[in-house]
């Protein structure tokens, strides 16, 4: 059997979204517009937004007082928002429509009595972001590894949330070992 790869792929409508957030930012306001961390992970994509005035920081502490900062698609935790009112930061959020979901998911499962089982990678600003909904609420699994061997509240109910951007076979994998571990696990 053939297979055609396309070529160029596009990206995903969060990635389109957040590059147009940059886009029409640089175009209605000027440089300099500040973004936390790489809009979307692609290096040919954050350079020709540096090429156009965009100015990507660690921190929002890297911003100047009252400038425009621009979030990430990845999403951002609570402390995030709070920190850019506190610096009187003109905010625009490139948070990708399905990681906005998720973090909402957490917040309600969480007040809702669940403990979240979150399936992503460690580190990745995604991750952080939804970690950061409800730090003591959600337990990271990585991978199988880890899906075998972590201990979970017994007493409570459980529910799986994933990253948005991994892979469905890597999340079915975890899941089902989870599954055979919890049987009060819910998805």
């Amino acid at each position: 059997m053939r297979v055609l790869l396309a070529s160029p792929r596009g990206f995903c409508a969060g990635v389109d979204r957040a590059v147009k957030v940059v886009e029409l930012a640089l175009g209605a306001l000027g440089s300099p517009v500040y973004v936390r961390r790489e809009i979307v992970h692609n290096s040919h994509v954050v350079e020709q937004l540096r090429g156009k005035g965009a100015i990507f920081v660690d921190e929002l502490d890297d911003v100047p007082t009252g400038a425009v900062a621009i979030l990430s698609a990845h999403g951002v935790a609570p402390e995030v928002y709070e920190q850019a009112a506190a610096r009187s930061l003109k905010l625009m959020d490139a948070t990708c429509p399905l990681v906005t979901k998720v973090h909402l998911e957490v917040r309600r499962f969480v007040r809702q009595g669940y403990h979240i089982v979150l399936i992503g990678r460690a580190g990745h600003d995604e991750v952080i972001g939804t970690m950061g909904e409800s730090p003591s609420n959600i337990t990271l699994v990585e991978d199988v590894a880890q899906a075998r061997a972590v201990v979970l509240p017994s007493h409570e109910k459980l529910m799986v949330l994933t990253q948005t951007t991994l892979s469905l076979d890597d999340a079915r994998d975890v899941t089902a070992v989870l599954r055979e571990r919890f049987d009060h696990l819910e998805l």
